[in-house]
């Protein structure tokens, strides 16, 4: 078997090679793959030949080069060391190439998570809110737009609210500005925080944040006593304040009382969970309470007796960050409308990597200076002013590394002078502002080797003489020096003539082992652990523990999608997970539900299966790769919660489109989880090549017939349902 194992040096020649050389090629196939040139001279390489009067490799000019890159040039990834201290942000574009589960750069970002730490962001792009690009969602439409993910909502009067809930201190909402625009006030846990959106001209990618503390406390004045206490006779004041591990509130309302000599005066308080003491403060004028005469831990009530205390005032900033959950709330403007892009909900000294999801299939550049075409269910999209979709993009100043995957779709959409434009304002622009960029060259697929894909290429290529950038030849990488070897190998198409070649299938999307070359070119350039390498024990038990941080507090007894729960949902994340009988998953509830039913959506998948020629000695598998697979609802007993049982080994993923949603404990329509957003609903990797069963659940929310999507080496998968469903261990 032919593998990738990086750039080598091959000892015959002393040159550097890439990638492993497949035997069949001929002579000149096998020399094209040559990274340096010959030191003889006489054969050159694909960036570099040798200078004889130097003693040195020359770099080809990078119009130049037109193959295979020396990895050893990537630079190292920025101010990764920030994550240390605070979050590292990648911002991800790109097509549906990029988009897959088992697309590398979502494995790379859990690369990075593993060596640097997860951030615990929770985060939903809105374009993707109810589970659909086109679907209404509580009376909001959705809308074409240039900025990230190329759909946004839009609300008028007579939309209704629509809530989130989260864990963290600090609450982001990303909206448009456009000549109607109007404010829309925001609520957490029932009290406004303030509003976004104001009319103008138009600009994408507004931040407002609004940072979430203990409210200031609510005092009430108890029984006054005659006795018992050290008071000198007059009239005192009080308030009182919370303190928790991040810093203390404002005051709360003051309180007052005339004592007698020796006098004593009951206080009272609520107390939030998120309170670990309170502070009494003291003073013998209004407002100004200058003595600090109790420090309490998680206690309701006090009685002062009169002791002097010692000098402080209360602060006038409240610094009791609150990181609990919450319940955020938009509302619907009274006039006008407002375009909301974003939400996050993140702690303000978190620390770690994290991702802004911003990639979408059937998506370009293009897309950035020109709208989409506007898809039936979707309100009618407004212009792009000049460069707004690539400054939403590309002037970010919240992240640390773009990663741009766009290409293949851009191919004969756009003249090469527009997209070499677009290319050029994303790498000043990120240049201005000190942030590395990554491109990837998607595989051209079957559109061969076009004039347009390879004009786009090459403007892609001319990119790495700037400092900042990398990229990244994907198409280099697999090219076999023969259209129809290169399509057989890394595609999942059949061959209905070999001359001329013709064939049927999908030529857009690589197989797995079309992202084998990628991943290990992208392992190296960021300096992370093989992909293979990614455990179940270490992401997903960190997913696992990242959802249930997300969902401390939610209510077990919410609906799912308007669907009841009616039998028990344990405590912590969403996602249902049997761990692997190797216990490979630890620091989670070990739980699932064991589906009894025997009424299965998946007997044309099993069918597939059982008819295979290929196997283990774990018995017949498919690798898939995003393989469509269609599931039918058809009555309304149908619209119900499912359960997934798969046996699988590798990356298994699995996208389900509307009307199919994963299930949270919080009754929205939208999956939740971070880094994919809207993207990927589910990720489950299995170390080494022993298949393993695990199990999770969806909600079917219509009789219409929806699109399941599978990625993996998948030796069984069904999807059954149940009214009474058997708790396993």
């Amino acid at each position: 078997m032919t593998t990738f194992t990086g750039p080598s040096l091959d000892p015959a020649t002393g040159r550097l090679r890439e990638k492993h050389v497949p035997t069949y090629l001929t002579k000149a196939a096998q020399d094209a793959t040559y990274l340096l040139g010959d030191k003889t001279g006489a054969t050159d390489g694909q960036v570099a030949t040798w200078d004889a009067a130097s003693g040195k490799f020359k770099p080809k000019a990078p119009a130049a080069i037109g193959g295979n890159a020396d990895l050893d040039h990537y630079p190292p990834l920025t101010n990764i060391q920030k994550a240390a201290t605070g979050p590292f942000r990648v911002f991800l574009t790109g097509t549906s190439i990029s988009s897959f589960d088992n697309a590398t750069v979502r494995v790379l970002v859990e690369q990075l998570k593993s060596v640097y730490g997860h951030s615990g962001i929770f985060s939903q792009n809105l374009g993707f809110a109810g589970g659909g690009w086109a679907n209404t969602w509580n009376g909001w439409k959705k809308q074409v737009y240039g900025g990230p993910q190329f759909t946004r909502l839009r609300g008028d009067n007579t939309a209704s609210p629509f809530s989130f809930t989260g864990s963290g201190d600090e609450v982001v909402l990303e909206w448009s500005r456009e000549t109607d625009s109007a404010p829309v006030p925001v609520m957490v846990d029932g009290i406004q925080v303030g509003t976004v959106g104001s009319a103008g001209s138009q600009v994408y990618n507004q931040r407002a944040k609004f940072t979430l503390t203990l409210p200031a406390p609510v005092l009430t004045l108890g029984a006054t006593a005659g006795s018992g206490g050290t008071f000198a006779p007059g009239t005192y004041f009080w308030v009182v304040t919370y303190v928790n591990p991040a810093g203390e509130t404002i005051a709360s309302n003051e309180v007052t009382a005339t004592l007698a000599a020796n006098g004593t005066q009951a206080l009272s308080w609520t107390l939030p969970d998120g309170a670990s003491n309170v502070k009494i403060y003291q003073g013998i004028t209004a407002g100004s309470e200058n003595a600090l005469v109790a420090t309490l831990g998680r206690v309701t009530s006090y009685t002062v007796t009169g002791a002097a205390g010692v000098a402080a005032t209360p602060p006038v900033a409240n610094t009791a960050r609150d990181d609990r959950a919450h319940i955020v709330t938009v509302s619907a403007p009274a006039s006008g409308a407002a375009y909301l892009e974003r939400f996050e909900i993140r702690s303000t000294v978190r620390t770690g990597v994290e991702v802004y999801d911003a990639t979408l299939g059937g998506s370009s550049m293009w897309n950035m200076t020109t709208n989409n075409t506007t898809q039936a269910g979707q309100v009618a999209s407004i212009p792009i002013v000049g460069t707004n979709g690539l400054a939403a993009h590309f002037a970010r100043t919240d992240v640390d590394l773009f990663i741009v995957e766009h290409l293949f779709n851009d191919t004969g959409v756009e003249g090469d002078t527009a997209f070499e434009a677009n290319v050029n304002y994303a790498v000043t622009t990120t240049q201005a502002n000190g942030k590395p960029i990554v491109f990837i060259i998607e595989p051209c697929g079957g559109q061969n080797l076009s004039a347009g894909y390879i004009a786009r290429r090459d403007v892609l290529l001319k990119q790495r003489q700037y400092s900042h950038v990398t990229v990244i030849d994907w198409q280099s990488a697999l090219w076999q020096g023969d259209f129809k070897l290169f399509l057989q190998r890394y595609y999942n198409i059949t061959t209905t003539a070999e001359s001329p070649f013709t064939y049927t299938g999908d030529a857009s999307h690589p197989k797995q082992n079309g992202y084998d070359p990628l991943n290990a070119i992208a392992a190296k350039a960021f300096n992370v652990p093989a992909f293979p390498q990614v455990l179940a024990s270490s992401y997903s038990s960190d997913r696992m523990r990242d959802l249930s941080k997300i969902y401390k507090g939610a209510s077990r007894a919410a609906t799912v999608n308007g669907v009841a729960k009616t039998y028990p949902m344990p405590e912590g994340p969403a996602l249902i997970i049997k761990a692997p009988a190797n216990g490979a998953v630890q620091g989670v509830n070990d739980f699932y539900y064991r589906d009894t039913l025997t009424v299965d959506k998946a007997t044309s998948l099993k069918t597939a299966i059982a008819a295979s020629t290929t196997s283990t000695k774990f018995g017949k598998y498919l690798d898939y790769n995003n393989q469509i697979h269609l599931v039918n609802y058809v009555t309304a007993a149908d619209t119900d919660i499912w359960t997934v049982t798969v046996k699988a080994s590798g990356n298994f993923g699995a996208i389900f489109g509307n009307p199919l949603y994963i299930i949270d404990p919080n009754g929205l329509k939208m999956p939740q989880n971070e880094p994919s957003n809207s993207r990927m609903n589910f990720l489950h990797t299995v170390s080494g090549v022993e298949p393993v069963t695990f199990m999770f659940r969806f909600a079917a929310t219509s009789t219409a017939s929806a699109n399941a999507f599978f990625s993996g080496r998948i030796y069984d998968l069904s999807i059954t349902r149940s009214t009474v469903p058997v708790l396993g261990t």
